[in-house]
This record gives structure tokens, C-alpha cells and sequence, in this order.
């Protein structure tokens, strides 16, 4: 990513961009009659979320509560020693490199396990049928000898997982007396130059450290997927989210009596507004736009096939809020229609029984002989005739509508 000014009143133009898309996409989903603020107008995208440098510093997958853990699998990560740098080798396979000259083989925290968890890692992120096909590893050796935690680790991968390892090539000096384990995990093949690892990876598709075109860097490799690894944590949260209070609508009956409707209609608000005022929907209204053009921008620079189907499935997520937050709303709405037709129905046969009341009274009073009445009693009749059929009128039509 450029550094230039243009560059930077770039990225700001496309963050106001996101920010006026959240203010319209908050505004399309905002349920009818609702007395609560649900969803405030936010009107920027908080500070902490830069582009350059996403909020949250990466964290490798199966690493929560680490007070008893060693945090050295962050250390080896950011290291570049190992690194996928997103290229292929000639056969089509995910090129997985890695540096035996890096201090980081020095620390006593480096082990066999840490290494695992972090090739485990680097696998998870590759599309299924790349790893299927397995992974070619590139070894540089020329250097300094392979570390001890390195051919165990590949031991553990390949019987942890059948055929992740397809080919192990090892770069080495010519002089070099490098000793290979007879038990090796997969097929492995030295090669004294630059010339011969060329029949296997295409220059192109080579590191700069390994004497190729290809410019890698670990940083923005971890930029990009603490940005989607977080962006793709909001969404599959808020969509929990969602999908629980859909399924808390779908699942209320109607009441069966017409004064526990009021009360009802009460709750439907309360859990709307909960909702739509959760933590996590409202930080991915904030957020989500602009780490998702973040994301676009990078898919857009960068030639790997991982980057792009990482950012298609983050844009997938993304818009799976959006529709769910739609069917939300418009489930709320007609829920909300049925128990205030409910409500205003029974407010109505309440003021029809005050009139008939009324006029009973009226009759009473005024109608003791038939004879002499004879028009107000008709009219009268008249009046009760219309009220019957006005109440089963409308309720064949809430039978119809709404049942």
C-alpha cells in the first residue's frame, strides 16, 4: 500500500463513501412504528480502524485464554521464517516457503509444535481444493541446516493430515552435507541451484529471497487476514444474532386472547430494539463498510487466488447481514400490524358495546310502548343488524389476513 498523499485522500474518500452506505443501509431497515431510537445515525467510521493498520493485532486460530500458553506462535507468525506467500509451483500447488537462516530457529520456545500449529494455520486458509492437492515446500538451506523442529513437525502434519505435505524441496549449497531423515514425510528433493528449482516454481512465482520477481511481504500478509479473519468474526456474530431473534419472532403465536395483545406487541418492541442496538450489529454498521473496501483494494493489488476467494467469502458474509437485517424488519413490521389490528379491534368492539349499551338504555327509557316506537325500535334494530355484520366482516377478514 502507497504511503503518498494521494493515495491517503483516496482511502479517506472511500471511507466517507462507506460511511454515507451505513447511514442509508441503517435508515432501509428501520422497523415501522417504533417508538426507540434502534439504530442511531452514526456518521463516521471510528478512528481506530485504519486501513494501514487494522485495530486488533493478529491472533492465530485456537489461541483463547493463553494465560497458560506460550504467546511464541505470534513471534514465529510475524517472523517471516515460515510464509505462504499466496504463489503456485508449476503444478499448480500452494507454494509454502521457508527460511532456515532466521534467528527465530533459535529461540528454545521454537519447537514442534509450534511449528505445527502454525502450518495448520497456514492450510486453513487455502480453498479446499488446494489443499487437496497439498502443499510444496520450499526449504531454503543454503544458508544454515534445517531446524529440529522442522522435518518432525512435517511428520505430525502428514499423519494429522493424509497428503497436506506434497513435495518438500530443500535448497541447498552443492557442498552442502545436509542429512535427510529416511523416514522423510512426503517426497524430498535437494537442489544445489537456482536452475533446478526453476523445473518447479517459475521465477515469477518465486520470492525475491529466492532469487524470483515476486514481492511478498509478511506484514501486509497479516493485515489482510487479521482484516478478514476480524470482519468475518462480526459477521458470522451478527448473524447469530439475527437468525435467533428471527426464529424468536417466527416462533410466537398470536394470542388467543385479545387483552394479552398490547402486551406482546410490547415485548416484539423490546426485542427489536435490543437488536438493533446490539454491540455487535452496531460496530459492524460502523466498521464493516470500510474493512470490506479495505479488503478490495488489497484483492485488487494482490495475485493470489486465496486473497480473492478469502474477500469474496468476507463479502458473502457481509451481505448475508444485510438480508437477514431486512427479513428481520419486515418480519417485525407485519408482526407489529397483526397485534396492533388485534389491539384496535378490540378497542373498536369495546365502543360498539358502549353504543349498544347506550342504547338499550335508550329503549328502556324511551320505548315502553311498542306501539307508539314502532319507527325508533326498527331503527334501533336496524343498528344492532349493522354492528353484527360489521363484527363478522371484520373478522373473517383478520381470519384471512393474518391467520
Amino acid at each position: 500500500q502507497g504511503n503518498g498523499d494521494d493515495q491517503m485522500y483516496k482511502e479517506k474518500e472511500e471511507e466517507q463513501l462507506c460511511d454515507k452506505n451505513v447511514g442509508r443501509r441503517s435508515t432501509d431497515h428501520q422497523p415501522e412504528g417504533s417508538t426507540c431510537e434502534c439504530l442511531p445515525d452514526h456518521s463516521h467510521i471510528s478512528a481506530g480502524s485504519s486501513p494501514e493498520e487494522p485495530e486488533n493485532p493478529f491472533v492465530a486460530p485456537a489461541q483463547s485464554s493463553q494465560s497458560s500458553q506460550s504467546r511464541f506462535h505470534v513471534v514465529l507468525l510475524r517472523s517471516g521464517a515460515v510464509c505462504l506467500p499466496g504463489t503456485r509451483d508449476r503444478a499448480g500447488r500452494a507454494l509454502l516457503t521457508i527460511s532456515t537462516s532466521n534467528p527465530v530457529w533459535l529461540n528454545p520456545d521454537c519447537d514442534r509444535a509450534e511449528l505445527l500449529r502454525l502450518l495448520l494455520y497456514y492450510i486453513s486458509t487455502l480453498r479446499t481444493e488446494a489443499r487437496a492437492m497439498g502443499l510444496t515446500v520450499l526449504v531454503d538451506a543454503r544458508r544454515a541446516a534445517p531446524g529440529s523442529a522442522i522435518f518432525p513437525a512435517f511428520q505430525t502434519l502428514q499423519e494429522d493430515m493424509p497428503g497436506s505435505i506434497h513435495t518438500v524441496l530443500i535448497l541447498a549449497n552443492k557442498d552442502s552435507s545436509l542429512r535427510l531423515d529416511k523416514a522423510a514425510p512426503a517426497q524430498v528433493e535437494v537442489l544445489s541451484s537456482l536452475k533446478s528449482l526453476q523445473r518447479h516454481v517459475e521465477l515469477q512465482q518465486l520470492p525475491e529471497e529466492f532469487g524470483g520477481s515476486f514481492s511478498f511481504s509478511q506484514s501486509s500478509w497479516i493485515s489482510f487476514r487479521s482484516r478478514v479473519e476480524q470482519l468475518t468474526k462480526q459477521c458470522t456474530n451478527v448473524i447469530d444474532l439475527l437468525q435467533e431473534t428471527i426464529s424468536t419472532l417466527q416462533g410466537t403465536p398470536l394470542p388467543a386472547a385479545a387483552e394479552d395483545a398490547e402486551l406482546l406487541l410490547s415485548k416484539y418492541r423490546a426485542v427489536m430494539c435490543s437488536t438493533l442496538e446490539d454491540i455487535r450489529l452496531v460496530q459492524l454498521q460502523q466498521e464493516g463498510g470500510a474493512s470490506l473496501a479495505w479488503l478490495r483494494r488489497e484483492e485488487v493489488s494482490g495475485v493470489s487466488e486465496e486473497q480473492r476467494a478469502a474477500v469474496e467469502n468476507v463479502s458473502t458474509l457481509y451481505d448475508q447481514v444485510d438480508e437477514l437485517l431486512h427479513r428481520l424488519v419486515t418480519l417485525s413490521n407485519s408482526k407489529t400490524q397483526e397485534l396492533s389490528f388485534i389491539v384496535e379491534f378490540r378497542s373498536l368492539e369495546q365502543g360498539f358495546s358502549q353504543v349498544r349499551a347506550w342504547l338499550d338504555e335508550v329503549g328502556e327509557v324511551h320505548l315502553k310502548t311498542l306501539n307508539e316506537h314502532a319507527d325508533s325500535l326498527e331503527l334501533l334494530n336496524r343498528k344492532q343488524q349493522d354492528f353484527k355484520e360489521f363484527h363478522t366482516t371484520a373478522y373473517v377478514w383478520h381470519t384471512q389476513r393474518f391467520m
